[in-house]
């Protein structure tokens, strides 16, 4: 599955000494725009995936298409409300090692083209 989100997560210098609930607003942010990419809208369904095809070990790919490149430590941190949408949508099990094999990477782009992208598949 591969999703393009027309956002970036922020970078951790930003939000890091922010109000708590500034940072739920942005992991409330990212758990809207996933489910705006990757669920259809059908009532009474509101998660795609059975049990089964949940609890397997997935290899997640995450680049962000961005102006200004991050850090290499900010960048696997940035995407952590990233990570907790996936979760919330149940499209991985748990963000921890033992579930996920995780790759991130970013690419210069205009600052009016940014945009994220998710893919997501069995390990």
């Amino acid at each position: 599955m591969k999703l393009t989100i027309p956002a970036v997560p922020p970078s951790p210098n930003r939000v890091l000494g922010k109000h708590w609930s500034a940072k739920a607003g942005e992991k409330d942010k990212w758990i809207l725009l996933v489910r705006s990419q990757a669920l259809p809208p059908i009532k009474g369904r509101a998660y795609p995936l059975d049990v089964s095809s949940l609890q397997q070990r997935k290899k997640v790919t995450i680049t962000l298409c961005h102006s200004r490149e991050y850090d290499p430590d900010n960048i696997y941190a940035a995407v952590k409300p990233v990570l907790d949408a996936l979760k919330h949508w149940q499209w991985i099990w748990d963000d921890s090692a033992e579930w996920i094999d995780l790759m991130v990477a970013q690419e210069k782009c205009k600052r009016k083209e940014a945009h994220t992208i998710i893919e997501l598949e069995a390990a």
